[in-house]
């Protein structure tokens, strides 16, 4: 939302009015060739993660001219701690 990245699936649709919204739809040639190389490299997630990760690593190259390994950690964080959130409540169902 407004060229940065948001957890969409944390936030109500309702306070994105009034802001511009880039979705993967919007950067398809962009988040595919993205998605493919994490395809390939054994990093994709689910149909929920991967095209937010696609994005936030999208924005990532925009912002961070020449990011430590550390400001790459800090700024994929909050993707990592939403998946991690949903995948261990998906467990505890399980069983």
């Amino acid at each position: 939302m407004d060229k940065k990245p948001i957890l969409s699936c944390a936030m109500l649709a309702a306070k994105a009015d009034g802001h511009s919204v880039t979705t993967a739809e919007g950067m398809y040639e962009e988040v595919n060739a993205l998605a493919d190389y994490m395809t390939a490299e054994g990093a994709e997630q689910c149909g929920y993660c991967s095209p937010g990760l696609a994005l936030t690593i999208l924005a990532m190259k925009k912002e961070l001219l020449d990011p430590s390994v550390e400001d790459i950690k800090n700024y994929l964080k909050p993707d990592y701690n939403i998946k991690e959130k949903r995948d261990r409540r998906i467990y505890e169902r399980s069983f």
